[in-house]
């Protein structure tokens, strides 16, 4: 069986997501801030007629903004309750990966603050995070989420 996933870094780490919960990846455009969300929330685009919370993952994972570049780039993807876009430093390559190169994460690395890391890939010799959409924000932090969605 084979894992298709979408690599992405943020600073010098590359992690990745399914990429069966890829919606799209978009070139940055004016993200609206949201009064009073969580600090990872950047705020809300609207694309093609949908609107998009963004989200930063550097902020997520304790790293300084930096400014926008032509490589920085959106990842929406698809959680159980919404579509979310995900902030990211640049876009690498989509590869096939075999099972024997999919690992669990280490019980080193298990902690409430890295719940949504999914399992590590090896790619041609470097390692990758994957994330679980699904877990990045908690679940109080994506019903608010949703709620402020549905309420614009």
């Amino acid at each position: 069986m084979e894992f298709k996933p979408v690599v992405f870094r943020i600073g010098k780490e590359e992690y990745g997501v399914d990429i069966n919960v890829v919606r799209g990846i978009e070139k940055v455009m004016q993200v609206v801030p949201v009064p009073n969300a969580n600090r990872i929330i950047k705020g809300i685009i609207n694309l093609r007629g949908s609107i998009i919370p963004i989200c930063s993952l550097r902020r997520k994972f304790g790293k300084e903004d930096i400014p926008y570049n032509e490589d920085t780039k959106f990842i929406i993807v698809k959680t159980e309750t919404l579509s979310i876009g995900l902030e990211v430093d640049s876009v690498g390559d989509i590869q096939n990966v075999e099972e024997n190169n999919i690992f669990p994460v280490p019980g080193i690395l298990v902690s409430e603050d890295t719940e949504y890391y999914k399992n590590i890939l090896n790619v041609n010799g470097r390692l990758i995070v994957m994330l679980d959409v699904d877990k990045l924000l908690k679940e109080e932090e994506m019903k608010a989420l949703q709620k402020t969605v549905e309420s614009l």
